[in-house]
């Protein structure tokens, strides 16, 4: 989603509330949108969809270790 918001020149936290708060105005994306969406799984081997959603299990974070994001947006 970062990615999406910095080809559109938005901040992640615009296109997060266009996305979940105006939802009901939100026109279906665009051919464009749906291309770049496709370039960018591509890019950071992201093999996700909503069908998986109801798969995904969350992590419980390792004791001892807090839960942070580095600058690289990884999880230390």
């Amino acid at each position: 989603m970062k990615a999406l918001a910095e080809y559109h020149d938005l901040t992640l936290g615009t296109l997060l509330k266009a996305s979940c708060y105006m939802p009901s105005k939100a026109s279906p994306p665009r051919t464009e949108n749906l291309k770049l969406i496709a370039d960018l799984k591509n890019i950071y081997h992201l093999d996700l969809d909503a069908s998986r959603q109801s798969q995904l299990i969350e992590r419980k974070p390792r004791r001892g270790k807090r839960d942070t994001v580095s600058s690289t947006g990884r999880r230390a």
